[in-house]
């Protein structure tokens, strides 16, 4: 990487809650996230030209969209990423009361609205899992609002399927934290506590999403497509 394509990528960080998810390694520690493959940032409709071009020069080939319609139709005409495919699959389409400016805060608080999401979201959840199964679908960037919350989410779920380590995962999630001008945190506990909701609840985020065609083949095929060896 030059020095040029370098500084981009420290401004999409430091403006766009922008990162490659490549090294995370998984429970077994034979296996890592192929680099350059699958990102993950804020909405790049709110990103300047500079850190536009500085992501048109990854070459995605996707980008998952988890923004509600209303939140879509507010940004249109707004760049997203040039030259790749944009799919919009909305996480939740209504925002429950109880998410909107929450007074705690906590971990535990915030992975049971986490959760609630989820229990709105498995169906949209597994389209994109089945999206990005498809070999052809990466380099792929999942982007919300700000990157923190519902990209969050998805991603934590995607690292799980792709058997990444739970501490890998929460540490992933926890470079967010204070991102959004909004408010809101993110503790790497956060994740800690979703995982063990999920598995209180569905027994494994596969199990989960099953009923809506996340397969032992699409499994596999998130895994061949996104796992490398550890170098």
């Amino acid at each position: 990487m030059d020095a040029a394509s370098s500084d981009s990528e420290t401004s999409l960080r430091r403006l766009g809650n922008w990162r490659d998810l490549g090294g995370l390694p998984t429970r077994t520690r034979d296996l890592v996230v192929r680099p350059r493959r699958l990102f993950r940032s804020s909405s790049p409709s709110r990103f300047a030209p500079a850190e536009q071009l500085a992501l048109a020069a990854l070459n995605l080939r996707s980008v998952i969209d988890l923004r509600t319609t209303v939140e879509v139709a507010r940004s249109a005409g707004a760049p997203i990423a040039l030259g790749a495919q944009v799919v919009h699959l909305p996480l939740f389409e209504t925002v429950r009361p109880n998410w909107i400016a929450a007074a705690d805060q906590t971990p535990k608080a915030t992975a049971v609205r986490y959760l609630e999401m989820l229990d709105d979201g498995r169906r949209p959840l597994a389209a994109v899992v089945r999206q990005i199964a498809r070999p052809e679908a990466t380099p792929l960037l999942v982007a919300c609002s700000a990157g923190r919350d519902r990209t969050g989410i998805v991603v934590a779920c995607l690292l799980d399927l792709l058997d990444v380590a739970d501490e890998a995962i929460a540490t992933d999630y926890a470079h967010s934290d204070a991102f959004d001008s909004a408010g809101g945190r993110a503790h790497a506990a956060t994740v800690v506590e979703l995982s063990a909701l999920v598995r209180d609840r569905y027994g494994s985020v596969q199990r989960m999403l099953a009923p809506w065609g996340v397969s032992d083949t699409v499994v596999e095929s998130l895994r061949r497509n996104l796992l490398v060896s550890r170098g």
